[in-house]
């Protein structure tokens, strides 16, 4: 039975849309006032919003439901496929945070030229502009639309080329009217909300099992839940909520903990476009640390938890049958409902 929207849903997703075209159309005047407005908000964000943005820029459609299949199938330790990258961000935060609002840059691809100078530095930027904007933002831009795609089918009877288009409309819409100003003020506001929607997600289905409650205390609780599937998939409880490794799971191996540990974090550098945009923005070096830093705590340590709840009791309303099996068709079910 498909799912069906109360007014109050309508009347939510109606406001966000409204607000989302009010906002883009307060900062016509001032996105329209030269590149540096349009870009970057002529440098005058604050690091609370600056930090915030990147956190809403991270948080898409698709995030909490990969968060669920990552921790169906190997559990929360699994989550260490991300969280590794917590080491370069928080060097990024002290030792390059301030160095890239000083540079006075509008995109990381104008650091190349700078650097280098000269034809073949020009030639480099375009190659950055042409692979990174072209082909690998449209692959995320795939898989992001295309969660978006899964998780409107399960509750308006559309197809996926209505949906597409009325995301597409609107992002376009809002954003080509007032620029970077619009962009970090609705990113403030979906993160709000989204963070608001998963607490209280996770809030109503720990309660619906008796809450989080403790293994063996008696007390039916979601805990006692877990232990009972883990057991009959051939695991623990202890297993599948440890936040390190056992071992035991093919998805999260000791060494590919080891290597994400040593090796994964600086196998790229955390200075990006979405990223640098937003730290050149900001008022000032100190500014931009502080919004590097927002950014590596909320990202890591705050936002993932109540998915990750979720994810648990995803497990129990959906046990696998033995170990490790069918993580991805767990996450499907998930995204459909």
């Amino acid at each position: 039975m498909r799912p069906t929207l109360a007014t109050v849903d309508w009347a939510v997703i109606g406001a966000y849309v409204l607000f989302a075209f009010v906002i883009g159309s307060l900062f016509v005047k001032k996105a329209s006032q030269g590149v540096e407005s349009f870009f970057v908000g002529d440098r005058k964000l604050p690091w609370w919003l600056a930090g915030t943005s990147i956190v809403a820029t991270t948080f898409a459609a698709d995030t909490p439901l990969a968060v669920t299949g990552i921790v169906a199938g190997a559990g929360v330790s699994g989550n260490w496929l991300w969280w590794g990258s917590a080491i370069a961000q928080v060097i990024s935060t002290f030792f390059f945070a301030r160095l890239w609002r000083r540079a006075g840059v509008i995109t990381d691809a104008e650091v190349t030229e700078l650097r280098y100078g000269g034809r073949a530095a020009a030639a480099l930027r375009g190659f950055k502009a042409l692979y990174f904007g072209l082909f690998v933002n449209t692959l995320t831009m795939g898989w992001v639309i295309s969660a978006m795609v899964k998780i409107s089918r399960a509750f308006f009877d559309v197809s996926p080329a209505v949906v597409i288009a009325v995301c597409i409309v609107t992002s376009v819409c809002y954003t080509t009217l007032g620029g970077f100003r619009s962009v970090v003020i609705t990113d403030f506001v979906q993160f709000l909300l989204s963070v608001v929607g998963a607490v209280a997600l996770a809030a109503m289905v720990s309660s619906r099992y008796g809450g989080l409650g403790a293994q063996g205390d008696g007390a039916p609780s979601l805990l006692t839940s877990l232990g009972e599937v883990a057991a009959r998939g051939g695991s623990s409880l202890a297993e599948l909520v440890s936040f390190i490794p056992s071992g035991h799971s093919a998805q999260m191996s000791i060494p590919l903990f080891i290597v994400l540990l040593s090796a994964g974090w600086w196998s790229q550098c955390e200075g990006n476009g979405y990223v640098v945009q937003r730290l050149a923005a900001c008022r000032d070096e100190a500014q931009a640390e502080g919004a590097a830093l927002w950014f590596a705590v909320a990202h890591h340590a705050l936002r993932p938890w109540p998915w990750i709840i979720v994810g648990l009791a995803a497990l129990v309303v959906f046990p696998p049958q033995g170990r490790g099996a069918a993580p991805a068709r767990l996450a499907a079910r998930e995204a459909a409902t």
